[in-house]
């Protein structure tokens, strides 16, 4: 669709993280209700309230009610729930 930007690139925009996040996109949204992480190396934490998803060089913390990992395939992870909250952190490697 012309002229509408993309919730993901609306969200890299608005926290100025577009050099945080590589080119192609490791997030993607669809409403407040459905989350696609490519490049995920492992589910660090889950529950219903919180998962917590180890992508690449980075964590991200999903915080929401009735979460929910509703495929883990291929590196990629699709989450659903209602989403409240999400945090990007930069892994640390030793």
């Amino acid at each position: 669709m012309k002229g509408k930007e993309a919730l993901g690139k609306k969200i890299k925009r608005a926290l100025d993280i577009n050099d945080l996040v590589p080119e192609r996109d490791l997030i993607e949204m669809r409403g407040m209700s459905e989350l696609t992480a490519r490049e995920c190396e492992s589910i660090v934490h889950y529950s219903e309230e919180n998962i917590k998803l180890a992508l690449r060089e980075y964590l991200l913390n999903i915080e929401g009610k009735g979460m929910l990992c509703t495929s883990y395939l291929g590196k990629i992870v699709r989450v659903e729930g209602e989403i409240c909250a999400l945090m990007i952190e930069k892994r640390w490697r030793r």
